[in-house]
């Protein structure tokens, strides 16, 4: 049999772009994944509405990935948020734009984007291979790549695209393949852990407060020497902790600080006054109350199931009346309105995480094309790689973007940079 000219391994939105830009460029390209339907993490992407990228600059995606965000200036440079709008737009899948520029599909459904994407390669004539599991890929005779498969095949190719993602959500066909395949043509990888996760506290006030969110608010922690103050956003009570995207943001590095000391995170629930003002407010709203009891005055400041928490957290008592609140204890009121404290104790795991820190070393891949600087014709693209983003549609803006510059390069397409 001929060999191919390029097999993309990962039918993920990197995998699946790069092969429907590799097909632009040449014929013989085959696109391999081991379950049996294309883009299934794609579909749970956004709770399952396809959050596929943000309306922003590039500086913000770049900033996003914070230092390893230049390894993307290349990728972003040939394909960005126009290029990927024109892109789904020209693939019968309009767009809208949300809170915090976020550009979802109009229909509100991920599923419509794998549709679309699953049509695109037919129509760019590239072979689909589903329920087709690698079991290693290594070098041949002659500069070509052999791919075997599970069920005994074994394929020759040119050129070989790793998209297999990272290995967050196993249960979507995201076990670490791409690893393999990397150390074994003389990669390192930086072992895996868990991004864009939720978080596990001591409190267990907490799972009575569960489904509850609160917005706006705003968090501050202190690793080591230094206090980390996140922007105004929303946050999750769930039956073990807290998630939603303030905690999701933060939570990358908290893996590996939390194997020494637990992080106690304070949620500032009233981000839009500052101390000073709050504590006025409640000493005008107090004397005017009169003889209310505190938890039905608190009922038209905070969520009712976060009242008797909240109580407890200030050390006063729910029964008190108004009039007899201290100024001492109205200042304990103000401090926990401003820094309400959780006390983190570990992460959910990789299981549950929605994007993976860790993977193939950026420092081996050429950013110009994403060829492997250890094994030429082998190219990487997508979540396998490195980098990990906050949540927005940062990530899978660039997993779409080193799909589309992976697949270009594996054909010698010299792509224009954008203006």
């Amino acid at each position: 049999m001929l060999p191919y000219n390029v097999v993309v391994v990962g039918g993920g939105p990197a995998g699946m772009t790069a092969a429907w830009r590799a097909a632009q460029g040449v014929r013989g390209v085959v696109l391999l994944e081991k379950n049996a339907v294309l883009g299934r993490k794609l579909g749970l992407t956004g709770k399952g509405r396809g959050n596929l990228t943000n309306d922003s600059p590039v500086a913000t995606h770049l900033e996003a990935f914070g230092k390893d965000g230049v390894f993307l200036r290349n990728a972003y440079s040939r394909f960005f948020v126009p290029e990927l709008k024109a892109f789904f737009l020209d693939l019968g899948v309009p767009l809208k734009r949300e809170r915090q520029a976020r550009v979802f599909p109009a229909s509100d459904s991920a599923g419509s984007v794998v549709a679309a994407l699953t049509e695109a390669l037919k129509e760019a004539r590239v072979e689909v291979r589903t329920g087709a599991r690698v079991r290693r890929i290594h070098p041949a005779a002659d500069g070509f790549k052999e791919i075997a498969l599970d069920d005994g095949t074994v394929l020759s190719a040119h050129r070989v695209i790793i998209a297999t993602g990272g290995v967050s959500y196993p249960q979507t066909g995201s076990t670490g393949d791409g690893y393999r395949f990397a150390e074994a043509l003389g990669h390192t990888v930086r072992a895996p852990e868990p991004a864009l996760v939720p978080l596990r506290t001591r409190e267990r006030w907490v799972r009575e407060c569960a489904g509850l969110t609160l917005f706006p608010v705003r968090l501050s922690y202190i690793v080591g020497s230094k206090k980390i103050t996140t922007d105004i956003g929303e946050l999750l009570f769930t039956h073990f902790g807290v998630s939603g995207p303030l905690i999701l943001n933060i939570s990358a590095g908290f893996s590996s600080v939390l194997k020494d000391d637990p992080v106690v995170l304070r949620v500032d629930l009233k981000p839009g006054l500052d101390a000073g003002r709050l504590d006025e407010k409640l000493r005008r709203n107090f004397a005017a109350c009169g003889s209310k009891v505190l938890k039905n005055y608190l009922s038209d400041v905070l969520p009712k199931k976060l009242i008797a928490a909240f109580v407890s957290a200030a050390g006063l008592e729910a029964a008190r009346k108004c009039h007899q609140v201290t100024a001492q204890e109205r200042r304990r009121l103000v401090e926990t309105l401003k820094a309400l404290p959780l006390t983190i104790v570990g992460t959910l795991g990789l299981d549950e995480a929605m994007v993976t820190q860790g993977g193939v070393r950026l420092k081996e891949i050429d950013p110009r094309t994403l060829e492997s600087r250890k094994a030429p014709g082998v190219y990487f693209c997508g979540e396998v790689l490195d980098l990990a983003a906050t949540s927005g549609g940062f990530n899978l803006q660039a997993a779409f973007s080193t799909g589309y510059l992976a697949g270009a390069a594996a054909t010698g397409a010299k792509e224009p940079d954008r203006d």
